[in-house]
């Protein structure tokens, strides 16, 4: 990925991090994520999941753009359904501050990239809901995860809406990507569209519906973990965007 020119400010992004397991719980980041912004030109900033009573309104205010990362499933309650079988439960605690931190971004209109579990976060923040288990709700559709613990599905293509801003970013109306999930966006949320599916009619990236209003991005697929020409597209729209929104630190 390049790098921006000399003296033009880095951008901050923050990064949601995980919750591992304890005890003692601690927080988890994929180093991809950090590698993948500080290439295209950003400073990665971790943001650790907030207690409920210590919104991270000044955290938010000093970034220019947020990354909403992968991870474990969300707790469909928080969407209007009840839990599959299936379900990987994420931690409440960063379920909590994710919800927050998407809704406080995307209604401030900061760039926001949702990742994975990140792309489906955006449409569960605006209002959307979950296909919770692909293999039972979407009986015809490839296979889109592999064992649990183990490594991803085999890569799949993707076809890419006309006209959206994935097919400004990538130039391209199909790509190959990575698999790694079992669920998928659902209903849409409020003010978005779908701008790739897969194949088999799985929504594989979500967008805003006004062209031009701002950055806001959901991949289904791992970009950070990609190292073709499309994925550093991605993420070098996405740090210009941040560049130009110029509300935090400078430097």
């Amino acid at each position: 990925m390049q790098n921006q020119r000399s003296g033009e400010r880095k951008p901050l992004v923050g990064i949601g991090c995980d919750v591992a397991a304890g005890p003692p719980a601690a927080l988890h980041l994929r180093l991809e994520y950090c590698d993948a912004i500080s290439d295209a030109g950003g400073v990665p900033v971790g943001l650790p999941p907030f207690p409920a009573d210590d919104r991270p309104d000044r955290a938010l205010e000093a970034l220019d753009g947020l990354v909403l990362s992968g991870g474990p499933d969300y707790d469909p309650t928080c969407y209007g359904c009840d839990p599959h079988p299936s379900l990987n439960p994420m931690h409440p605690r960063r379920q909590s501050a994710d919800l927050f931190l998407a809704r406080r971004a995307i209604e401030s209109k900061m760039p926001v990239l949702g990742i994975c579990g990140g792309h489906q976060l955006i449409n569960i923040a605006l209002g959307g809901d979950l296909v919770q288990h692909i293999p039972d709700q979407i009986p015809e559709a490839r296979v889109h995860a592999g064992p649990a613990g183990g490594p991803p599905a085999p890569p799949h293509k993707i076809r890419i809406t006309p006209g959206t801003l994935l097919d400004r970013l990538v130039s391209r109306r199909s790509l190959s990507v990575n698999s790694y999930h079992h669920q998928a966006v659902g209903r849409l949320g409020r003010g978005l569209q779908v701008c790739a599916r897969a194949e088999d009619g799985v929504v594989e990236a979500i967008e805003s519906a006004v062209a031009g209003e701002r950055f806001l991005l959901g991949v289904q697929w791992h970009p950070e973990r990609d190292p073709s020409a499309s994925s550093r597209a991605i993420f070098s729209a996405f740090i210009e965007a941040a560049r130009r929104a110029g509300r935090g630190c400078r430097r």
